[in-house]
């Protein structure tokens, strides 16, 4: 089951991940094995009407909100590939006769479902903690739109000044901006594939977690419980 989950993990890395998606249409998308480098795809057709990271300038210098490097993916994607190289060969050790392994590996085969559980669970907190931080398209997009509310609303503030009205900004201007920032929100989307790349991970990491249990119990009896009246 873990290799298989992992394989799955594995071709769904060419799908997208996350992505801006005004109104629902992809305007650019990052694959999983483009996030963790910074690399995106874009329909340049709907980019063209609909430039999906706009340059903006912040204390007089010019920023991008393309997206940058995601480093926890990257150290994801190191453990990621012995990780599945190794749940295939654990699975290939099925069909190969323990006294065809070197003598070195003996002593690890009690726990090589142990060892791809580890591993996998190193993987789930990697990708767990980018989730929760953020990926790069998403945040810089984001910062990009929080830059351009705060300097429009620097812009109104000394308007308001010169014509001495300075004080709270009205009702309507915050909404006004709430409602930017909400759009902008509403076309960050994290596609289907990435939430089932976090459940193929789950997969992996019980089905490790059992084989691991099996092999360490041998022949001892299935764990019952008997009720006595």
């Amino acid at each position: 089951m873990a290799p298989v989950a992992l394989f799955l993990v594995f071709v769904l890395m060419f799908f997208p991940w996350v992505g801006v998606y005004p109104g629902g249409v992809a305007d650019a998308w990052q694959y999983g094995w483009q996030a963790p480098f910074g690399g995106y795809s874009l329909d340049s057709d709907v980019a063209e009407d609909s430039p999906p990271f706009p340059k903006y300038t912040e204390k007089g210098a010019e920023k991008t909100t393309a997206p940058g490097y995601n480093v926890l993916l990257i150290f994801y994607l190191l453990v990621f590939i012995p990780t599945l190289l190794i749940a295939l060969g654990c699975l290939a050790l099925a069909f190969l006769p323990p006294h065809k392994l070197p003598p070195v590996a003996h002593p690890l085969l009690p726990w090589r479902w142990g060892i791809v559980a580890g591993l996998n669970l190193i993987l789930l907190l990697f990708l767990v903690l980018q989730l929760v931080l953020g990926f790069s398209l998403v945040n810089n997009v984001l910062a990009g739109t929080d830059s351009e509310i705060a300097a429009r609303s620097e812009k109104r503030d000394a308007a308001r000044a010169e014509k001495g009205e300075a004080g709270i900004a009205p009702t309507k201007q915050v909404r006004q901006d709430a409602i930017m920032r909400g759009l902008t929100r509403q076309s960050l989307q994290r596609t289907i594939w990435l939430d089932l790349v976090v459940f193929l991970h789950l997969v992996a990491l019980a089905g490790a977690g059992l084989m691991f249990w099996i092999n360490r119990r041998g022949s001892r009896p299935a764990p019952r419980v008997d009720t006595l009246w």
